[in-house]
């Protein structure tokens, strides 16, 4: 049962409770009311939250509240219900004050009391909320522009980063969120309109609790959240109607995941078989090399091929080898100056790997080479690795060097590959000093930045794997 209805919110004057105990009763208010038939609502007046003012039981006959609750979860009885509180904007309604964040513990006790005095009342009455104080108030006609749909994290994922999640200095008593729509269809108004939330500026958020998916072929996952999903789309259409909302300005919160179970690690068995033959022709290169001259730079150059692959062989991080012949049409990219498409490397988010996909009937050493390069670079966070898109465009923070180095690479292994050398989309370190990302911060800059069609997206920071995740839209 919610207590959070979507009302206007009323600013009014903070009450000096001290020394309430000690005013006199020829203050009492004259008139007395029938309170089953006087009483059309409940009010909640919502005071800054802070220390208790009242410490005792008394008899607040004289004061404009019925009910308080203290920050102790103590209900204190004001008024007797047969007086009702004088100003106007109090008329016909029972008042509720309370100074307390409305959460946890605290919002059980707050319901119960308004099921109680509903129960006495023998009435459903509906529950207003006032806010006295100023904090992150907004005219909602005005302000909201925008809705926010929070969904929670695929299956296999948690959320690692997000930056209103870790926000310690919003605590206002209400849910962060406008809305929260469970898993059985119920819709909650868990923030008044009137206050802003820090999860999007301008938007009226919204938290369903459903899993969200991450590829838009994969919409028959959610098939079974229909229910859930209509009641979405109905709160949507009422509140783009209220508040003159485009269709365009619906978004999607973005997170940044990390799977819940580890899986298989280092290189599959057709993986390692690659890795092999690189390692091989490396090994070879150097013996014949150092006969000759030991301080030949190719020396140096396969010794760093060697350590890459054996960072690969043990990481934490799955790198498998699917070999597909045509790679140009099957994933729709594009091919450099007419060359063919020799490797795509693309991110299983379901099997939680690395997938190399690799054209063999066209393509040998040297490509593979290429191809492995990029595996190290992932590795190492200088590459992230998406839903491939048509296009061939690069990641959303990888910059010149990642094709520049593999086709050095190939070259190294006696074969000239032509794979075109773009920036980023949106680089996030452009100073060409720092490889890889600066904090993980920088990789949820990544989805901020990226286009409509971005998508989801995996990388790495500090030896682990994350997902910044774009999620598809459920309608």
């Amino acid at each position: 049962m919610s207590f959070l209805p979507s009302l206007p919110i009323k600013h009014i004057f903070k009450p000096n409770l001290e020394g309430l105990k000690d005013k006199k009763r020829d203050n009492q208010p004259k008139q007395e009311v029938d309170p089953e038939r006087y009483y059309k609502k409940i009010i909640v007046v919502r005071e800054k939250p802070g220390p208790e003012k009242i410490t005792e039981k008394s008899n607040f006959s004289i004061y404009n509240f019925h009910f308080y609750l203290t920050q102790y979860d103590k209900i204190i009885e004001g008024r007797d219900l047969k007086f009702p509180c004088e100003e106007d904007k109090y008329k016909n309604a029972i008042v509720i004050r309370t100074n307390t964040n409305i959460d946890g513990h605290t919002k059980n006790v707050m319901n119960r009391l308004i099921r109680d005095v509903r129960l006495k009342q023998k009435a459903n009455l509906p529950v207003k909320i006032i806010i006295e104080y100023e904090e992150n108030t907004v005219n909602p006609e005005a302000y909201y522009k925008k809705i926010q749909i929070v969904l929670l994290p695929p299956s296999g994922y948690k959320i690692e980063y997000s930056p209103f999640l870790l926000n310690n200095n919003f605590n206002d008593g209400f849910s962060i969120y406008h809305y929260h729509i469970n898993s059985n269809g119920s819709v909650e108004n868990t923030r008044p309109h009137e206050l802003s939330s820090i999860v999007k500026k301008n938007a009226i958020v919204i938290k369903i609790e459903i899993e969200g998916i991450l590829k838009n072929e994969d919409m028959s996952d959610i098939e079974k959240y229909s229910f859930v999903i209509t009641k979405l789309k109905k709160l949507c259409k009422e509140l783009k109607k209220e508040y003159k909302i485009k269709k365009e300005n619906i978004f999607y919160q973005n997170f940044i995941l990390s799977p819940t179970s580890r899986g298989n690690s280092g290189l599959s068995d057709k993986a390692q078989e690659y890795a092999n033959d690189i390692k091989s022709y490396a090994q070879n290169q150097i013996a014949r090399l150092s006969t000759t001259n030991s301080l030949d730079t190719k020396i140096t150059d396969f010794r760093t091929v060697l350590d890459e692959i054996k960072i690969l062989e043990n990481s934490n991080q799955y790198y498998d080898i699917t070999e597909q012949g045509n790679l140009a049409s099957v994933f729709d990219v594009e091919t450099t100056n007419g060359n063919s498409v020799a490797g795509v490397a693309t991110y299983d988010f379901y099997k939680n790997k690395i997938v190399l996909y690799f054209d063999k009937n066209q393509f040998g050493l040297a490509e593979k080479a290429h191809e492995f390069k990029h595996l190290y670079q992932f590795e190492v966070g200088e590459l992230d690795i998406g839903n491939y898109k048509a296009g061939g465009n690069p990641g959303y923070f990888n910059d010149i060097f990642i094709e520049r180095e593999a086709n050095e690479r190939a070259k190294l292994y006696g074969t000239a590959t032509h794979s075109e050398e773009k920036g980023a989309h949106n680089p996030l370190n452009t100073n060409n000093l720092q490889r890889g990302l600066i904090d993980i911060y920088n990789g949820y800059l990544g989805l901020q930045n990226s286009s409509e069609e971005a998508t989801s997206y995996a990388f790495r920071y500090k030896n682990k794997t994350y997902i910044a995740w774009q999620p598809t839209e459920i309608f």
